[in-house]
């Protein structure tokens, strides 16, 4: 621990992947800050140490140890444990011992999460798996996001790269950097090549609470399931359409009953019911042959119908089981992985009205993925047979999220070799390993969930009504809603942005809050500080 007292900084609970980033995100904010780890590798405790950080090692939930780190003196604490229960006692003790506290804590449980958030309104609650899956879903669907937010109804990604910007394009320049410095970019200003801008997400996906939500998803579900149904059921259906048409248009025409009247007594006929309510005795010989026709071909077709539909569902029972039958799609995303963010990835794919096939190892994860009722084949993904199956050589991207970096750089370059044209976005922990396989493999985009996550936690712990956060260019870009910004730290640039609340277009406002265009209403803060490089 460092020998000088702590005052006015900042508790980070947890050095795992997402803690040990925020706490070097901090330093490099220039903020004091004190870390309480339980478990960390040697190598990141010495970097910790170098960058500043004062560690303390044991228990979060100790009270003693939290007063020992400065608690009392703190002005926020991020809990980030891998356990949820451990994460929202060490926020309970903190405030309790610390009213003023700001509170950030990682919660896995994302119901635990809203009852928190609501709650305790000093406490905001994440999720990192939440926070990275629709950047991980943007980057398989071909954009290259640095972090996806909603806003009203509509989503939108932030981009920054090096390729110039299209003038006239639904993109919104914010910042941009030309010989190494950093300054807002006017509208009517040339674009600067490496440019950071807003815009709204590629896909059909929309912010949509409620009851539009499960809409949305139902009407996904309803086109796969339809898209699933074999060839035959669609000639059985077809067939069976035109012999109850044949024999309606044949019934009212001969027997002068009402269309209502007609269907009953042709639906009774091919169903071989019979109440004898309405019968063939007393019709004209042509009506009683058609009725012959019908009460055949009728029975036959409803038989081969219901077998073939028998035989479907019990197939499906197996094909995620045994991987042994083919799954038919075209520009799907192939999913493989394990752990939280799988379910929340398949989640933002059905969100963004695209089909998933998940290739699970199998147990509880598998069981639970299929109740999303998306086709699941249990297995290696690392095996071709097991990608073929899971009909890579049609999909537009695979994904692989596994907890290791090597299944998942294995999975991503054997996907390469069977479909030169898809995407693969992969998963990694190694941040140094991630640079290299972004420019010497054949992999199109590489990320971290911690990576991703680790600038919101801190941000959100900063300031009030934080959207969301990343870094870019050396800098933490922090967006928060207009109404609830309050006050933060120091910025280094700020731009302001309205929505139009039709078409969710942004627009930066020229001169404050006040001059906002009729139509539209104060959406974003966008402020950018500066991160130090450190020793």
């Amino acid at each position: 621990a460092m020998t000088r007292p702590l005052q006015d900084h900042y508790i980070v609970c947890g050095m795992g992947h997402v803690g040990f980033r925020i706490a070097l995100l901090l330093r490099r904010l220039n903020l004091p800050v004190a870390a309480i780890y339980d478990r960390v590798p040697d190598p990141w405790l010495h970097d910790a140490i170098n960058a500043g950080v004062a560690c303390f090692q044991g228990d979060a939930r100790n009270e003693k140890l939290l007063k020992e780190a400065g608690v009392e003196r703190a002005k926020g604490l991020i809990a980030v444990t891998d356990k949820d229960m451990v994460n929202l006692s060490v926020a309970l003790d903190g405030l309790r011992l610390n009213p003023t506290l700001a509170v950030t804590v990682r919660m896995f449980d994302q119901e635990l999460g809203r009852y928190l958030n609501e709650q305790l309104p000093s406490v905001r609650a994440l999720s990192a798996s939440a926070l990275a899956a629709p950047v991980f879903v943007a980057a398989a669907l071909g954009d290259e996001a640095l972090c996806c937010f909603d806003l009203g109804e509509h989503s939108y990604v932030v981009v920054g790269g090096n390729a110039p910007v299209d003038e006239g394009s639904d993109v919104l320049p914010l910042f941009g950097k030309t010989e190494g410095r950093i300054e807002p970019i006017e509208p009517a200003a040339p674009i600067a090549k490496q440019t950071l801008a807003i815009r709204q997400a590629t896909g059909a996906r929309k912010a949509q609470p409620g009851l539009l939500a499960s809409t949305t998803n139902a009407a996904a579900l309803a086109r796969a399931a339809f898209r699933g149904i074999p060839p035959a059921v669609h000639i059985l259906m077809c067939g069976l359409t035109l012999v109850i048409l044949t024999g309606i248009v044949t019934v009212r025409s001969t027997m002068h009953l009402s269309y209502l009247d007609s269907f009953y007594f042709i639906m009774t006929t091919i169903t071989t019911t019979g109440y004898g309510d309405v019968s063939f005795l007393h019709a004209p010989v042509f009506a009683k042959l058609v009725g012959c026709a019908l009460m055949v071909s009728g029975a036959a077709m409803l038989a081969l119908l219901f077998g073939i539909i028998t035989d479907a569902l019990i197939s499906r029972r197996f094909r995620g089981v045994l991987a042994g039958n083919h799954v038919r799609r075209r520009g799907h995303i192939v999913l493989a992985g394990t752990g939280n963010i799988t379910p929340r990835i398949v989640q933002e794919i059905l969100h963004e009205k695209n089909e998933v096939i998940v290739i699970s190892p199998g147990g509880q994860e598998a069981a639970a993925l299929r109740g999303l009722r998306i086709p699941v084949i249990e297995g290696d993904a690392r095996l071709e047979a097991v990608l073929q199956h899971a009909d890579i050589k049609h999909a537009a991207a695979v994904i692989a999220v596994h907890d290791d970096d090597v299944i998942n750089l294995g999975i991503a370059l054997l996907a390469k070799k069977l479909n030169p044209n898809l995407r693969a976005v992969v998963r990694v922990f190694d941040g140094e390993f991630a640079e290299k396989l972004e420019h010497q493999l054949a992999v199109d985009r590489v990320m971290s969930v911690s990576a991703v996550s680790a600038p919101t936690f801190v941000a959100a712990c900063l300031s009030n009504g934080v959207k969301q956060a990343t870094v870019w260019e050396h800098c933490l870009l922090v967006l928060r809603e207009s109404q609830k910004a309050g006050s933060g730290p120091e910025s280094d640039l700020s731009t302001m942005l309205s929505q139009d609340s039709a078409t969710g277009t942004l627009s930066t406002q020229k001169s404050g809050v006040g001059e906002v265009r009729e139509g539209e209403r104060p959406a974003l803060h966008v402020t950018l500080h500066k991160l130090r490089d450190l020793e």
